[in-house]
C-alpha cells in the first residue's frame, strides 16, 4: 500500500476488487500484464492503475476522468513527474498480498523476468 496526494491524501493498494476491475472494465488478464504495463512504460495506463488502487482501497469511485485532470495537475505544479508515479504503481503491485502470496506456491512472481 501506498499514499497518493490527488484531491486529498488517498491509499492506493492491489487487491482482488481491483484487479477484478482492471479485467472487466480494461481488459487485463493477469498480475503479469500489470507488471508488463509498468516495466514498458505505458503511461496511458497511470490514471486507470491509480482509479483501480483507490478503489480497491477505499471502497469508493473516483472517476477516471476526475483522476487524469488531479494528475494532469499535480504533474504541472511539480508534484510529480511520470517516473515517480511508475514506481510508486509498481511498488502498490509489487508488495501487494496478491503477488506475495505467490510466494511458495512454486509459481514465479510477475514482473522479475524482465531486464
Amino acid at each position: 500500500m501506498a499514499i497518493i496526494e490527488l484531491d486529498r491524501p488517498r491509499a492506493l493498494s492491489f487487491g482482488f476488487s481491483a484487479l477484478r476491475y482492471l479485467k472487466a472494465e480494461h481488459g487485463f488478464k493477469s498480475i503479469d500484464a500489470i507488471f508488463e504495463v509498468l516495466q514498458d512504460g505505458d503511461f496511458t495506463l497511470v490514471p486507470v492503475l491509480v482509479t483501480s488502487f483507490i478503489l480497491a482501497d477505499e471502497g469508493e469511485n473516483l472517476p477516471l476522468e476526475q483522476v487524469d485532470k488531479i494528475l494532469d495537475a499535480k504533474m504541472a505544479a511539480g508534484k510529480y513527474n511520470m517516473k515517480d508515479l511508475m514506481v510508486l504503481l509498481e511498488e502498490v503491485v509489487s508488495t501487494s498480498t496478491l503477488v506475495k502470496g505467490l510466494e511458495g506456491t512454486g509459481k514465479k512472481k510477475p514482473g522479475k523476468n524482465k531486464k
